[in-house]
């Protein structure tokens, strides 16, 4: 059993580490915040896939932190992924200036082009629900560790 003082300094030891777990919580809370605030929607693909990319690579500990983060990672690779697919993607204007004067497509090409078209609408339904839940847990996070 322990003498009275004894759990004091059991409490005290107790509280210590609850405020230092709390100050590497805050600590990983903000460097996620930070890397998460430096990817900009504008920023050209190249930049932001690298923005994502450090994000991604940063090692954080606590599990809500983390799962906030591979949200967040997902929702923009899958979201850039997508953006990247349609500014490249001139298979359709081909198709449409190798018709000759409004001909119909040849149906093989253009149930391939159908495919693609709603394979990249469920990509970024899923990029939109990601992101939808990232920016909820991002607002949470920052509403509890940003500094004020």
């Amino acid at each position: 059993m322990c003498s009275r003082r004894q759990l004091k300094w059991v409490v005290l030891a107790l509280l210590c580490s609850c405020d230092s777990g709390e100050a590497r919580l805050r600590a990983e809370a903000r460097t996620f915040l930070k890397l998460y605030e430096a990817v900009h929607l504008t920023d050209q693909s190249s930049q932001r896939g690298a923005r994502i990319s450090a994000l991604a690579a940063a090692p954080l500990n606590d599990e809500g932190v983390r799962h906030t983060r591979d949200l967040c990672v997902a929702g923009q690779r899958e979201l850039l992924q997508q953006e990247q697919l349609q500014a490249n993607s001139s298979e359709i204007d081909r198709a449409l200036a190798s018709s000759k004067q409004g001909a119909p497509l040849d149906p093989s090409l253009v149930e391939r082009l159908r495919a693609k078209v709603t394979e990249s609408e469920q990509a970024l339904r899923r990029a939109q629900d990601q992101l939808h839940a990232c920016e909820a847990a991002t607002r949470s996070l920052s509403l509890r560790f940003a500094p004020r």
